[in-house]
């Protein structure tokens, strides 16, 4: 089955992954803390990948990513892609649910890259950021 990306993911090494997860992270709070907490979910998608640029990171909002078999195609769109590498799903809801979840991780499932990717939700009171829990390889909403 054709699976094409608009932008091919670059897997990063571990270390990578949390030293540009900390500054994508903090600029993220950032954002949260400049616009409050009841825009939607491009508001906050717009502003954080005008901070991520100014930071001199490429941030790529929207990347499809296109699956096809025989006479079936369906799109499928990152967020945000930063530095090539990382998806980040933006979420602007009350609480991270299980769909949202199942979302980012068929996004590294279908681009064939390692758990390294996260979802942020500026709906809260303060930012959420989900941990991976690596045995279930799936997000759950823990404090930080």
């Amino acid at each position: 089955m054709p699976i094409e990306c608009a932008s091919p993911l670059n897997p990063i090494q571990q270390d990578e992954f949390k030293a540009l997860d900390y500054a994508v992270t903090g600029l993220a709070f950032e954002t949260h803390t400049g616009l409050g907490r009841l825009f939607n979910e491009d508001v906050y998608s717009n502003e954080l990948a005008h901070r991520l640029s100014t930071a001199n990171f490429d941030a790529q909002q929207e990347v499809e990513i296109k699956v096809r078999y025989n006479s079936f195609s369906k799109s499928y769109f990152i967020d945000l892609l930063i530095n090539g590498s990382i998806p980040y799903e933006l979420k602007a809801t009350n609480t991270i649910n299980a769909k949202h979840s199942a979302q980012l991780l068929n996004y590294l499932y279908l681009t064939n890259t390692p758990p390294q990717g996260k979802i942020l939700n500026f709906r809260p009171r303060s930012l959420e950021t989900p941990k991976w829990k690596r045995a279930r390889k799936t997000p759950t909403a823990t404090p930080d």
